[in-house]
Order: structure tokens, then sequence, then C-alpha cells
């Protein structure tokens, strides 16, 4: 669903009270639309300022369902981009984005091909659509050896940086066959993923069966990989060197990437790549 949202021209308002220009720079608007199934709350407000200050003041707040008639303000915590399924008419409604909490994500129903991406551009309003299945540099090196880290390794030869997709000399291989096991890889910088790849050990039979994926903006604060409200546990390996690659149910925006061992055959060891593209 594609729906042009434009700029609201508040002249006259503008012209009674101009405090309002402030808030004109932080959000756009359409008319007789509005956002369902996403308010987090509803609070009065007669003036279009009072309902941008009290998104602003919500730092879950990402759009307003504005009803002037009735001096109402709902907060969403989505938006249009996001759901567009939800954005619906409404004759007594305006609807707000309210930029400077943007979205991080777009919903995919926005692009036309399956195979292409939805990107939010810096500026919290408008989105791309674009091709984001590129490797993201642990096969050819651009990711370092001190980028790559894990739970733990069996010694030498076996660090986590050995954990690269393609590599015939060696894997990474963890100390203690658990679950909880991970491999972890700093992209340097906060990149969309998109999918993941896996081999086992070349040379031996020892591969990850299944793994969950978290990712973190930080490196402290980390989320599971979800989908229907529940952890997403991936299928990995059956062998040492078929690549088996998983499309992530949703794009995620991270730095730092986790991959959690799950199951495994003989031993934990893993080789990996990770495929997305810059976000901006």
């Amino acid at each position: 669903m594609k729906t042009k949202v434009h700029l609201l021209v508040l002249v006259l308002l503008l012209w009674q009270q101009p405090s309002l220009a402030l808030e004109c720079s932080t959000a756009q608007s359409q008319s007789s639309h509005v956002l369902v199934n996403h308010v987090i709350r509803v609070t009065k407000a007669t003036r279009f300022s009072d309902c941008t200050q009290k998104c602003g003041a919500d730092s879950k707040c990402r759009s307003i369902n504005w009803y002037p008639d009735h001096g109402l303000c709902d907060l969403n915590n989505a938006t249009h981009l996001s759901s567009p399924e939800d954005f619906v008419p409404a004759s007594q409604g305006t609807y707000l984005i309210y930029f400077l909490h943007p979205m991080a994500f777009c919903s995919l129903k926005l692009c036309s091909k399956s195979s292409i991406s939805c990107l939010m551009n810096s500026d919290g309003i408008n989105h791309r659509c674009q091709e984001c299945n590129k490797s993201l540099g642990m096969q050819r090196g651009r990711i370092s050896n001190v980028q790559i880290t894990a739970s733990s390794y069996l010694g030498r030869n076996f660090e986590p940086w050995q954990g690269r997709l393609h590599n015939s000399k060696s894997v990474w291989s963890s100390k203690k066959n658990i679950a909880g096991e991970y491999l972890q890889i700093d992209l340097g910088t906060v990149m969309a993923i998109t999918e993941v790849a896996t081999q086992g050990r070349h040379g031996s039979n020892e591969w990850v069966t299944k793994y969950q994926v978290q990712f973190s903006l930080d490196g402290f604060n980390w989320t599971s990989c979800n989908y229907d409200n529940q952890v997403k546990t991936f299928k990995g390996n059956s062998d040492r060197n078929t690549i088996v690659t998983n499309e992530l149910p949703n794009k995620i925006d991270a730095r730092y990437i986790k991959i959690v061992v799950l199951d495994w055959v003989h031993h934990i060891s893993m080789r990996a790549e990770l495929y997305g593209c810059t976000l901006y």
C-alpha cells in the first residue's frame, strides 16, 4: 500500500499560535486517515501542539492520530510505514508521523518484490526499497579477526575468527558442548541483516543443527530474533560443507549479532556469514 504523506500546512493555526512553527518541524501528516491497532495511549489535545508535545514526551510514540473536533489524541507505537495495512480512512482524524522518534524499520508490504528489503531513510519519514542480501564480510575478511568473538573456543586453531564461511583450514569450535554457546560478530557499525549462512567443520563430522539469532546495537542489550511472538529457531547443517542459508523473518538493524547454538552433531563447530546491506 502506497500512501503519499503530505506536509500539513497549518497557516491559520500558525497565525493564531506561533509556537506551532516548531512543532511543524517534527511531524508530517495526512488528513482523513488514522493508524489503527497500535494505540498505546489516548489523551486530550485540543491543539496540534498539545498532541505533538505529548508524543515527544513518550519515547514509545512513533505517530499520532489527532481528532481536532473531539479534542483527542492517540499516541501510536507504529507508523503507516511499519504497518501499512492498519493505515485507514477516517473522516474526522488526522494522522501525524513523529520523526523525532523514527521507526527503525518499514514493512516489506511497501515493496513489490520479495527479494527487496524496505529500508528507512535517515530523515525518519521516507523509505526506499532495495536489494539487501550482500555478504557483510566474514568470508572476504572485511570483518577483522578482533571483531569475531565467542562464548568459548576449544584452543589454538579453533578461535572464533576461524568461523568464516568457506574457511577450509579450520573452524570455530566451542570448548564445551552445551546449549547456549555462541559465535558473536561485530559489524563495526549498525547495518541491516537479512540472512545467516552456516557450514560445519571441513574435514570432520561436526556441525550445528539448530540455532537462534540475537542482535544488539551496543553489545550489552540483546534481543532475540522472533517469529509470531516466539523466539525463532533456525535449522542448521546436516553435513560438513553444505551451506545452509536462513532468511530472517524480518530484517534486523544491529551492529552485533550472536549465533546461539541449540543442538549439534559430535561437537559444536561452525563457519558462518551474514548477509544484508548498509542502512543509509
